[in-house]
């Protein structure tokens, strides 16, 4: 009885912090490719300049089954702009639902009832950077949950 360590038990993986790391994981890649659009935008229009977009890839090498091996290569930037909207579209909708399931989680307080309505006005206005700020200054989720 006396010196005996308690066992954890392990918290089933819908709880309300899974949730929130989640929106903050897809509202991060929404994010992301929200930068993406806009550094396209920022690219001059000229058209006498010839603009190209430097991609970076690391894939794992084959032969050796181990390691990385860097691959890049240049790209028409219209050409990437449906591919970054549609990821943006995509992580945003995952991250609407983790919303939706935090909304109807049943163990919210009434703090957290009052984050969601916050965040769901901040979806709705495509504010993704404000979601993370909010999140991380409630101390739902940490710098770590962002990845």
């Amino acid at each position: 009885m006396f010196g005996k360590k308690k066992t954890s038990i392990a918290q089933p993986a819908n709880t309300k912090h899974a949730f929130y790391q989640q929106l903050a994981h897809h509202t991060k890649r929404a994010w992301d490719m929200a930068i993406a659009l806009a550094q396209l935008d920022d690219l001059p229009t000229d058209a006498t300049q010839r603009q190209s977009l430097h991609v970076d890839v690391s894939q794992p090498e084959v032969r050796r089954g181990e390691g990385l091996t860097a691959v890049s290569f240049y790209v028409d930037p219209e050409e990437m702009r449906p591919v970054f909207m549609a990821k943006r579209d995509e992580q945003a909708s995952i991250a609407a639902e983790y919303l939706e399931s935090l909304i109807l989680s049943s163990d919210l307080t009434t703090r957290d009832r009052e984050l969601v309505a916050t965040l769901r006005d901040m979806q709705q206005n495509q504010a993704y950077d404000l979601i993370l700020k909010t999140l991380l200054n409630h101390n739902v989720i940490t710098r770590r949950d962002i990845n």
